[in-house]
């Protein structure tokens, strides 16, 4: 059985938070408010979903899923310069820990290596490749103006690559 796509989308919270144990919070698919978010956090949207079924194996098809990810640092005001250097670093050191861990767990398995999860996680069933889609954005700071308050963040694309097998009916 193949994975839903809001287990893909929980796998790769799990990936994401233990990937840095700076992570307090990960998003799926919403962000109530992004005041009240528990920062520094990540949001992971769902992008698309295609279905390869032209191959030569009958009742096996390729899907391949994009998520894209993006991730808030903690808020402070333009003023506080010596605050935004040290949330600065720490955005850029999550961005660095992010790209090494999805890079070296391409098929979805989750190590826990920061002991937040009782044990790691095998692969997910069924999938043959997580890819870095449109890469990860530099680190980036956004200014929100009507709020008075900044935060450094940045953005992050991944595929997943996945063999179906299924049944006809009739």
């Amino acid at each position: 059985m193949a994975a839903t796509i809001t287990e893909k989308m929980v796998r790769l919270g799990l990936m994401l938070q233990d990937a840095s144990p700076e992570i307090k919070n990960v998003y799926v698919y919403t962000i109530p408010n992004i005041d009240d978010a528990d920062k520094p956090c990540w949001v992971i949207f769902h992008d698309d979903t295609s279905v390869d079924d032209s191959l030569s194996a009958p009742e096996q098809a390729i899907t391949n899923s994009t998520f894209s990810m993006a991730f808030i640092g903690e808020t402070f005001r333009d003023s506080e310069t010596e605050l935004s250097i040290i949330y600065e670093q720490k955005a850029r050191n999550i961005h660095q820990a992010t790209l090494e861990y999805l890079l070296s767990h391409q098929q979805m398995e989750m190590s826990n290596k920061s002991g937040r999860n009782t044990e790691a996680l095998r692969s997910l069933e069924g999938v043959q490749l997580m890819t870095l889609g449109g890469g990860l954005s530099g680190v980036t700071l956004f200014t929100r103006e009507a709020v008075n308050g900044s935060f450094w963040g940045f953005t992050c694309s991944v595929s997943v690559r996945e063999q179906l097998a299924y049944t006809m009916a009739g």
